[in-house]
């Protein structure tokens, strides 16, 4: 898992790759993996995939920040 301020400012930011891990459906949020771990299953599901694929086609987008 990991954490990122919602500015996405970090130095691991270095690639478009990077980037849409963060503002695209591939980001997972807490909320989801919680109620993923503590559902039936008792993990989290992704299709790798399909979420590889988003990652890594789809354009750049601008992330609007609360404040």
């Amino acid at each position: 898992m990991h954490v990122i301020s919602e500015d996405l400012l970090g130095s691991g930011m270095k690639t478009k790759a990077h980037w849409n891990s963060f503002s695209t459906e591939y980001f997972i949020s807490l909320d989801q993996v919680l109620k993923a771990l503590t559902g039936p299953q008792g993990h989290v599901v992704v299709d790798t995939m399909a979420m590889n694929n988003l990652k890594k086609q789809t354009a750049l987008r601008l992330v609007v920040t609360k404040g």
